[in-house]
């Protein structure tokens, strides 16, 4: 709301010069709709030749608006020379305090408006039903909160009969100026657990804006690794990779500015792997090993696809045990192992051996025989 100070001095006819006579204060639009706004004083008494010493009165208007008032010289020289005497912002609003200290001898009919002084409006805003008010005591004392009327060195407190005005910023007075965007800094993050992706929760990384007037738009451009075009990173998903991120940040009169960024999504989650079953063969070679062994499929897992599957076995196992070294290696170059092992036995065994000692020669030959079962040919 706004806030008037008013100081009035003035002089009465004769018969009332025992009494204060109230003078009333409102604020005006002249002529509708344009940037002037123009305040009145109405009297309750008839004034003759009075004496109008000075003037205080305060105006304010949310900040929003992006509005500046001003009391230009060019207005207020067929009133009483109002200038500005301090402004500042309390709050939401921002207020405006004018004065005068020119005596003037008025002629006031009780009942009636008469200008006093007018304000310019200037705006970078496209702003429609801008309220400009004047209201006691509604700000600060040290900001001339007092609103008060003076008569020949005796105050009192005044009233105010019309203490807001409507106008409409918007057509004349245009925004010029873009709003101000902020982006956070380039963002490293894991994929979600057993999830391929990442979802953002939260408005952290939303873009911070400001702007002369109220109310900025934000729209966020996906591209890269994942593509989508956003009103906020709340929930945003966010694929494995990097995404770049541009804000456009807009407002009420279309004007934008643009700020950027990255997210990086890294899978740090390692695949799963479950080798085949250790396994017995027998040899099918000369030399006892195994060749063509059917090892059995090993089976692995992974947050991403493409994960890949190997192991280091031989073409052809030795007699004996040897273990199989088994790899899953995902997209990310993560990696987990696992173990089989493979044992080559003859399955040969001896049976019904009968010997006795038998004396022979270094020329003799001797032939020893016994059965043997079991195994693979050869």
């Amino acid at each position: 709301m706004m806030k008037i100070q008013l100081l009035l001095a003035f002089g009465l006819c004769s018969s009332l010069l025992s009494a204060q006579s109230i003078l009333d204060v409102g604020i005006f639009n002249v002529p509708t709709d344009s940037s002037v706004l123009e305040i009145r004083i109405r009297p309750s008494e008839t004034v003759v030749q009075g004496a109008y010493t000075a003037g205080v009165f305060t105006v304010r208007h949310l900040a929003s608006y992006g509005a500046n008032m001003t009391a230009p010289s060019v207005l207020n020289n067929p009133l009483y020379r109002y200038s500005l005497v301090n402004q500042g912002t309390d709050g939401a609003y921002k207020y405006y305090s004018f004065s005068f200290v020119s005596p003037s001898t008025v002629n006031w009919t009780s009942g009636q408006e008469y200008p006093i002084a007018r304000v310019k409006v200037t705006s970078d805003c496209q702003q429609p039903n801008a309220v400009f008010e004047i209201i006691n005591n509604a700000w600060t004392l040290a900001n001339n909160g007092n609103v008060y009327q003076e008569l020949n060195g005796l105050e009192s407190q005044d009233s105010i009969y019309q203490p807001t005005v409507t106008t409409v910023l918007g057509g004349t007075m245009v925004d010029t100026i873009p709003p101000t965007l902020t982006c956070t800094t380039n963002k490293q993050v894991s994929c979600d657990t057993n999830q391929c992706s990442y979802t953002h929760s939260g408005i952290a990384w939303n873009a911070i804006g400001s702007d002369n007037c109220s109310g900025v738009t934000f729209t966020y451009f996906l591209s890269g690794a994942t593509l989508d075009t956003l009103g906020t990173l709340d929930q945003a998903l966010f694929q494995t990779g990097i995404t770049d991120i541009m804000v456009v940040g807009a407002d009420g009169a279309g004007l934008t500015d643009t700020c950027m960024f990255q997210v990086t999504v890294a899978d740090t989650q390692s695949p799963t792997l479950t080798a085949p079953a250790n396994i017995t063969v027998s040899p099918n070679t000369a030399t006892c090993s195994a060749g063509g062994v059917q090892l059995g499929n090993a089976t692995a897992s992974d947050n991403c696809p493409g994960v890949q599957v190997t192991s280091n076995a031989p073409a052809v196992f030795p007699s004996g045990q040897t273990v199989v070294i088994w790899t899953a290696t995902d997209a990310a170059g993560l990696t987990t192992t696992a173990t089989q092992t493979v044992l080559v036995q003859s399955g040969l065994s001896a049976s019904g051996l009968q010997l006795s000692t038998v004396s022979a020669c270094a020329s003799d030959s001797v032939s020893v025989a016994f059965a043997i079962q079991g195994g693979t040919a050869p």
